[in-house]
């Protein structure tokens, strides 16, 4: 009987070029010129590593030619073709009916025919999509299109979104990254829809030249409104700091400034945010550290917060803008800091009356011993300039020095401390439109306090509980000048305060259980003898569910001055959160009560839906409703939102409040859209 012996050749060629090709195969024939009938191959070359049924070799034009169950790898593409040939001297291939798959990218392209030339590929009558191959969510279909492997950039002409199998937008040109590396393009575009401001259109643009740096300029337009554009530059400086600018001006169209009463036409402001960890501490060594902070705020009104971002999310804003800028540094015995606060009232038309803390010097000297470890002396000294440009200004200066002695008993378990502290304050005034003296408030008191701090084991939870007792008791005073309600003096009573902790933990010692009481007792006949009652609970009570607490009782009035009050609800599905805060103090009166909640209704979708109720104005503040879409490809949301949106009239504050319908899409890896359609009505808040 005859047996055929199947003999597996290994051929090597050197070429010229010093391409270097291996093949291995179950039969080849080679003479002079040609490799032909290589079956079940496997080669490879400097670029590709290749499988395929089929394979022929020309010496001299260095051409590989495949067919029939093509696959071959080039770097992280991954190429499935029926037919291919690649020249391995020039880097040039072309395959047909080919799918490719970029596994740094996590995209896949099939195409009729593929041309590539070193790392550009060029594509018609393809699909590309990040979706399952089979049955994609998404794909986008296109005439003919190009990708660039180095830059991870991608070209498409006449290109048609794909959702499912409908057709939902075409493209005539569309150019993306497909990297999630930052780089210079277009982001995604906000495009909307208002009764009031008509059509309106956001296109940001990002440039990235350097890694330490990157820009986001945002021009905008509203057909019925104006136009206007906003730029943020980012950086890097050091290791230790950042910063970032942004810049934005609006410019209202007349008819609009007139219809709705608007103090400005135009609208523009400026942030600058920086902080840096170390500053000075890198070149002097008596300094342990040191940091730089700045947060800078400047807008003519409340429109240019308004008109900065078209997305779904309304920024929220206080009343009060506040910039900053602090600088501190700290030596082992020592603390400095500098510290300046400049304040915007955007409810009014002018804030020449606003008072600004322009600045504020602190030195602070830690407890240090003296004579001997039990005796402890401390000091604190204060500059603060109270500035404007209209109305009265002061200087205010503040010692405070603290002598303390410190002794533990019943072996430690119960410490006692007893100070003298001295405390003296001056107040030059400036400014005058009539006539006031310049002040000085001198007070010296003393203040015993005990504190324990206990632990316990249990078998199957931790116990920590805090007992803190004080007594206040004012000595000498002296007063001098006059005394203005802006400034602000360490003012002591003779009273007692009482203060007691508890804290659970369980066996994996996290915190279940946190609970505080406060009460400070007043003796002195011309003031009430209980300030506020003040009580805190913090419960983990299952690992979903969460609650927090906080109370402040006022005795005089016999009410409750302040509440804030949360529980939450949270697994892997759900998320139910409910809050309340309340206050009746003088320079915040107001209630709130909002929710949030969102429900998972299967492992692609999120319902969710969120409301806040002003009590205090009678009104709903904000309530959204929404859907949620997520998959690894991409994602959708919809949600349709009512807000009330503060504005600055002529006449001062006024509100608007926004009715709008959103959409959102995002394609990975190649970004997405959002649409956004809304009507204003005006009211008064």
């Amino acid at each position: 009987m005859l047996k055929h012996l199947s003999i597996v050749a290994i051929f090597s060629i050197f070429a010229f070029s010093n391409e270097n090709i291996e093949i291995i195969a179950d039969k080849l024939d080679t003479n002079s010129t040609n490799i032909n009938g290589a079956t079940s191959v496997i080669a490879q070359t400097s670029k590709y590593h290749i499988q395929t049924s089929n394979l022929a070799y020309n010496f001299e034009t260095k051409e590989l030619n495949l067919t029939d169950n093509v696959f071959a790898i080039k770097d992280n593409l991954f190429l499935y073709s029926n037919h291919a040939d690649i020249n391995v001297q020039s880097d040039k291939a072309t395959f047909c009916n080919i799918y490719l798959t970029d596994n740094k990218n996590n995209f896949w392209l099939n195409a009729k025919d593929l041309n590539a030339t070193k790392q550009i590929y060029q594509l018609e009558n393809a699909t590309l999509s990040s979706c399952n191959f089979e049955s994609p969510a998404w794909f986008i279909s296109f005439d003919r299109g190009s990708y660039d492997t180095n830059s991870s950039f991608v070209t498409l002409h006449e290109a048609t979104l794909h959702a499912s199998n409908i057709p939902l937008l075409y493209f005539p040109y569309l150019s993306f990254s497909a990297s999630k590396q930052r780089r210079t393009g277009l982001l995604k575009p906000d495009v909307g829809l208002s009764t009031n401001e008509g059509l309106y259109f956001m296109q940001p643009f990002y440039v990235a030249p350097e890694d330490s740096y990157d820009i986001e300029i945002s021009p905008q337009i509203r057909t019925n409104r104006g136009y206007g554009i906003y730029s943020t530059f980012r950086f890097v400086d050091s290791y230790f700091s950042k910063g970032e600018i942004t810049t934005g001006y609006f410019k209202e169209q007349k008819s609009y400034a007139r219809e709705y009463n608007l103090k400005n036409e135009n609208h523009f402001g400026a942030e600058f945010n920086y902080i840096s960890t170390k500053v000075l501490s890198d070149y002097f060594d008596f300094l342990n550290e040191d940091g730089f902070y700045v947060d800078i705020n400047y807008l003519n009104d409340i429109d240019y917060i308004n008109l900065q971002k078209v997305n779904e999310n309304t920024k929220n804003l206080s009343n009060i803008v506040t910039s900053k800028i602090n600088y501190i540094a700290q030596h082992e015995k020592d603390y400095l800091g500098l510290y300046t606060k400049y304040f915007i009232d955007t409810t009014k038309v002018s804030n020449k009356d606003t008072l600004q803390l322009l600045p504020m010097i602190q030195y602070h000297r830690f407890q240090n011993p003296i004579f001997n470890r039990n005796i402890l002396l401390s000091a604190d000294f204060k500059i603060s300039n109270n500035y404007r440009i209209k109305n009265l200004n002061a200087m205010q200066s503040e010692f405070l020095i603290p002598v303390s002695y410190h002794k533990s008993f019943f072996d430690n378990y119960l410490d006692m401390k007893f100070s003298e502290n001295l405390y003296f304050s001056q107040v030059n005034y400036s400014n005058l439109d009539s006539e006031i003296k310049d002040s000085k408030f001198f007070r010296n008191y003393h203040q015993l306090a005990f504190s324990s701090d206990l632990v316990k084991e249990y078998p199957n939870f931790l116990h920590g509980s805090q007992l803190y007792l004080d007594f206040i008791i004012p000595s000498f005073e002296h007063k001098k000048g006059d005394f203005i309600d802006f400034v602000k003096y360490k003012t002591t009573k003779k009273s007692s305060n009482i203060r007691f902790s508890n804290f659970f933990f369980n066996k994996n010692l996290d915190e279940i259980v946190t609970h505080r009481v406060n009460q400070r007792f007043i003796y002195e006949k011309d003031s009430y003898k209980y300030e506020n009652f003040e009580h805190e609970v913090e419960l983990k009570i299952t690992k979903n569910i969460s609650l927090y607490d906080f109370l402040s009782y006022s005795h005089k009035d016999n009410s409750i001055e302040g509440n804030a009050f949360d529980i939450a609800y949270i697994d892997d599905t759900k998320d139910f959160i409910i809050s309340h805060y309340f206050s009746e103090k003088e320079d915040d009166k107001s209630s709130y009560f909002s929710t949030y909640n969102s429900y998972k209704l299967n492992k692609f979708y999120t319902t969710f839906i969120q409301f806040e109720y002003d009590y205090k104005g009678d009104f709903v503040n904000r309530w959204e409703i929404g859907l949620k879409y997520f998959i690894r490809c991409w994602d959708y949301k919809i949600s349709y939102k009512e807000e009330i949106v503060p504005i600055l009239t002529s006449l001062g504050t006024n509100s608007v409040k926004d009715k709008i319908v959103y959409f959102q899409i995002g394609l990975f890896p190649i970004g997405g859209f959002s649409q956004k359609f809304h009507r204003n009505s005006r009211g008064n808040i």
